[in-house]
């Protein structure tokens, strides 16, 4: 993978390495890539407030899963191209959750690609991953009748708080936006479903599934909402 953490101007920054100051058609540090006038840094910087002002996005392709991500629950593996949900947490309802290597994301749109026809991939934002899970999640159910949920976790436990009917298919992407209280459910870019819930204003994001392990995914992609 080469995700772009380029920090715009007006963004709150606290980092301990700056790898390279970019001028227009200047090049980006090691790990990072770079556009005029950004900042590119090697990984996620030590303290990033971050407003969502420029894209990134992970296709999996470099095999450095534990430089950009931390696993949460079960466990991931990456190949070219691909990250694979191997195994669940088994106790309780099982599922698998890793997050991008940041913290205090606000207002945002993430997105994953999806490698098989949708069954149990799973999107979170505005989570916490520390103890107990809590955030939101969007979720693709299969069944008689497929259905993408929209979930508020609290200390573990799921509350649905709006669905839609619906099923997805190989390519297909599956995301989670948040705007100040609105929560919305996406599916190749267009929203399916939304609630309003206060609940939760920051967190991690992330992916994961939940009930089947085997579940790919060919990229992940965060932009502003």
């Amino acid at each position: 993978m080469t995700p772009v953490l380029g920090i715009a101007a007006g963004m709150a920054v606290n980092m301990a390495t700056v790898a390279a100051v970019c001028s227009p058609g200047g090049g980006g540090g090691p790990g990072g890539s770079a556009t005029g006038g950004f900042l590119s840094v090697e990984g996620p910087p030590d303290s990033l407030v971050d407003r969502f002002n420029r894209h990134f996005t992970d296709n999996f392709a470099d095999g450095l899963l534990d430089r950009w991500w931390t696993t949460w629950l079960g466990s991931f593996s990456e190949s070219p191209g691909v990250l694979t949900v191997d195994t669940l947490e088994v106790s309780g309802n099982p599922r698998a959750a890793i997050a991008y290597n940041s913290i205090g994301f606000t207002d945002l749109t993430a997105t994953a690609t999806i490698g098989e026809a949708g069954n149990n991939h799973t999107v979170f934002a505005r989570a916490a991953l520390s103890g107990t899970f809590r955030g939101y999640m969007v979720q693709a159910v299969p069944g008689g009748i497929p259905l993408i949920k929209i979930r508020r976790v609290d200390a573990g436990v799921a509350t649905l708080i709006a669905t839609a009917s619906g099923s997805l298919a190989a390519g297909d992407t599956l995301g989670i936006r948040c705007t100040g209280t609105t929560i919305e459910a996406i599916k190749n870019g267009a929203a399916v479903a939304s609630a309003v819930d206060a609940t939760y204003a920051t967190g991690s994001v992330g992916l994961g599934a939940h009930i089947a392990a085997g579940l790919t995914y060919s990229t992940f992609t965060v932009d502003a909402a």
